[in-house]
C-alpha cells in the first residue's frame, strides 16, 4: 500500500517533502543535475532500516518520477539479522534500555530473551530457552529468533542494576 507521511529528501540539499495519503510527494527543487532521492519511512526507522537512495536527473522545467519502496518483513529481518535469515526462524525484537529513572540509554547493557517450550506464560527457569544481545551505544538491542506465539521475558542488566519485561509475540 501507500507510505504516507515518509520524510523524502534531495541528498545533498536543502530540499525536503512529505509523502501524501496515496504515497505520493512533489518535490519542487530548483536546480539541475544528478542528485540521490532518499526517504524515510515513519516507524520503520526504529527497525535499523535505511533505504538505498535512488538516482534522479533533474532539468529545469521537466518532471522526473521516482519510485521509492519499502522491501517485505523477510528483507528487513534478512538484513537485521543474517545468521538466521531464511531459515523460519522466528521474529526479531527490537528494543532499547533506558534508565528508568532518567529515560537516558543504557549503553553496553546485556540483555536476556527467554521463553519455556510450553505455551502458558513461562518464566525464568529450568526448561526454557533465551537469546542474548547487547545495547549499543545509544541502548538500542536487536534479538533474533524470538518464538511466535509465546510470552518472553527480557531481562536487561548493566553495573547498575537490572528491569525486565514479559511479552508475547
Amino acid at each position: 500500500g501507500p507510505l504516507r507521511n515518509a520524510t523524502v529528501t534531495l541528498v545533498g540539499t536543502r530540499y525536503e517533502t512529505t509523502t501524501n495519503a496515496r504515497g505520493e510527494f512533489d518535490l519542487d527543487a530548483a536546480t539541475e543535475g544528478e542528485y540521490q532521492v532518499t526517504f524515510s519511512p515513519p516507524r520503520l526507522d526504529s527497525l535499523g532500516f535505511r533505504p538505498k537512495p535512488v538516482a534522479v536527473r533533474l532539468a529545469q522545467g521537466h518532471e522526473a518520477d521516482v519510485h521509492l519502496t519499502v522491501p517485505g518483513e523477510a528483507t528487513i529481518a534478512g538484513s537485521l539479522c543474517p545468521d538466521t535469515a531464511g531459515r523460519g526462524a522466528g521474529r526479531v525484537l527490537i528494543g532499547a534500555v533506558t534508565r528508568g529513572t532518567t529515560g537516558r540509554p543504557v549503553a553496553g547493557a546485556q540483555v536476556i530473551v527467554a521463553w519455556t517450550d510450553s505455551t502458558g506464560r513461562g518464566g525464568i527457569g529450568s526448561g526454557e530457552r533465551r537469546l542474548r544481545a547487547a545495547a549499543g551505544p545509544t541502548g538500542e538491542y536487536v534479538a533474533c529468533g524470538v518464538p511466535v506465539g509465546r510470552w518472553v521475558a527480557v531481562l536487561a542488566s548493566d553495573s547498575a542494576g537490572r528491569a525486565a519485561a514479559a511479552f508475547r509475540f
